[in-house]
């Protein structure tokens, strides 16, 4: 794997995981010193759709200017011999 492919990797995750885990954090948040567990609505309704969201808007931002970027800086590799010839 070359080293852009992997930083291209690594930082789609990163992306993937701040938008995902935040709602989360936030969400939670307001029971942390409560002692209690928010119902299963609130999971259903609330938690999940924000953590979904928030990593689908993570994703697009991403592959909107990062992925981009990376696709125009790729040398395509294989047979260059045909490219060469006129």
């Amino acid at each position: 794997m070359k080293l852009d492919t992997a930083i291209l990797c690594l930082k789609c995750t990163c992306y993937l995981i701040v938008g995902i885990f935040t709602p989360w954090a936030a969400s939670l948040a307001q029971w942390a010193n409560s002692g209690e567990w928010p119902e299963k609505i609130v999971w259903v309704g609330v938690i999940l759709p924000a953590s979904a969201i928030s990593g689908a808007a993570s994703l697009l931002a991403f592959l909107s200017s990062s992925y981009g970027n990376y696709l125009k800086g790729r040398v395509p590799t294989g047979n260059t011999e045909i490219l060469t010839k006129p």
